[in-house]
């Protein structure tokens, strides 16, 4: 229990994706819809419109990979590293996923749109 408390958003989904492939039950091609998409929301996680574009959700996504990569290595052996980075690779730079993510990316959340009721600021936002 731990072990999960200590976990960012979407990490534990994206790890139990990737002990799958790992453990050979699953690759990119196979892999099952609710466990790309588990993946995906990880890598997206931190993603806006502010983001950037194509080239920085990319980017953005790649470093997450990367932080994904060091977490299950944990939990792996060296051979099954390359078949998660390829994986991960795979997914991180696929041109659907990203173009998607661009098209479905919420406005940034600053605290007069998480205080906004009926587009009307409410009493608690800060005042400018």
């Amino acid at each position: 229990m731990e072990f999960l408390q200590g976990c960012s958003p979407y990490e534990s989904d994206a790890l139990r994706a990737m002990l799958a492939v790992a453990k050979g039950t699953t690759s990119a091609e196979s892999m099952p819809q609710y466990d790309r998409t588990a993946i995906n929301r990880y890598l997206n996680f931190g993603c806006d419109k502010e983001t950037g574009g194509v080239e920085a959700i990319r980017e953005h996504r790649q470093s997450r990979s990367l932080e994904l990569m060091k977490t299950v290595s944990q939990y792996v052996g060296k051979e099954d590293i390359i078949n998660i980075t390829s994986v991960l690779l795979s997914i991180s730079s696929d041109k659907k996923d990203i173009e998607n993510i661009v098209s479905n990316l919420p406005k940034m959340q600053t605290a007069t749109t998480l205080n906004t009721v009926s587009g009307t600021p409410s009493n608690n936002a800060p005042s400018k």
